[in-house]
């Protein structure tokens, strides 16, 4: 029986060797179908037959994985057969293989197999994540995430630091269309990142979700920054946002004048002028529209502009 199996074996290999992918599914689909044929006679002999499978896989997995990713039409298809076959044993290198693809047919197959097999590879996932993975393969598993009914943040939160910027813009993207409380307040924190282009991005995402809770920390940042391009991503957030406490810091924005021939050098114009389009969202309070008729009369026209133009909608 052992010489028995060990031709099965050896002829198996023969064709993943020699590519010969669709004899291999033709051949594996015949034993498969003896194996159940003969279980009520012989569970040993179809358990060696279903070992034989997972042997063979174990032995080739690295060849397979390579030749799924460059083969195509029926020799592709009938790998995938082979792996969708044999079920919990191949989900780590089918996660593997979708990481490493660029081809959208053949990663929306293998998700399919994925998420047929959804709390395995969910754990597969998890682990996959822990092992801070080279950034590209980071970013096409971040990619499948939102296919799964869990909740990876816990996960993507270890391997913020550790990543590049654009995974780090994928990973809050991800926190962007899950957005807890408790993502929320972990958003609200990397508004404090010393990376100016992640603490912008951050500023965009607190704006789109509309998160008031975190005016206090956007007025600390804006006091403290000297980037202006978050100073005016800032003022813009805060216009939106609309909580009264932004109110003194955009006034204190928009009178930043460079003064005494640029000895105390204040603020550009763009900024002065993104912040004071800002403090329109708050025309009703009595003290911003005293302040926009006081504008009318500055020397800085782009302010005067603004007052005009506010004051008469």
């Amino acid at each position: 029986l052992k010489q028995y199996f060990d031709t099965i074996n050896d002829c198996l290999l023969s064709m993943i060797l020699s590519k010969n992918y669709s004899e291999f599914q033709s051949y594996g689909q015949q034993l498969i179908k003896y194996a159940i044929e003969i279980y009520p006679v012989s569970a040993k002999k179809t358990e060696s037959i279903y070992d034989l499978f997972y042997k063979l896989f174990n032995s080739t997995k690295e060849i397979l994985s390579s030749d799924i990713l460059i083969q195509e039409g029926e020799n592709k298809n009938s790998i995938l057969w082979f792996l969708n076959f044999l079920g919990d044993t191949a989900n780590e290198e089918l996660l593997c293989i979708i990481t490493k693809s660029d081809n959208p047919s053949l990663k929306r197959m293998i998700l399919e197999i994925l998420k047929s097999k959804k709390d395995v590879t969910i754990e597969n996932i998890k682990k996959y994540l822990s092992l801070k993975t080279n950034s590209r393969e980071l970013n096409k598993t971040i990619e499948i995430l939102e296919e799964f009914d869990y909740d990876f943040t816990q996960q993507l939160k270890e391997v913020f630091i550790f990543t590049t910027y654009a995974n780090k813009i994928a990973i809050i993207n991800y926190f962007y269309n899950n957005p807890t409380q408790e993502n929320i307040d972990w958003l609200i924190k990397l508004l404090n990142n010393e990376d100016a282009q992640i603490a912008e991005y951050v500023v965009d995402i607190v704006t789109s979700l509309e998160i008031k809770s975190s005016v206090p920390v956007l007025i600390k940042l804006l006091n403290k920054t000297q980037n202006l391009e978050l100073k005016k991503r800032i003022c813009v957030a805060l216009g939106v946002l609309k909580e009264v406490e932004s109110v003194g810091v955009l006034k204190k924005i928009i009178f930043s004048k460079p003064k005494l021939f640029g000895l105390i050098k204040g603020l550009p114009i763009e900024v002065r002028v993104v912040a004071c389009w800002s403090l329109s969202n708050f025309i009703t309070l009595p003290e911003v529209k005293e302040l926009y008729n006081k504008l009318l009369k500055d020397k800085d026209e782009p302010l005067s502009s603004i007052a005009k133009k506010v004051l008469n909608e």
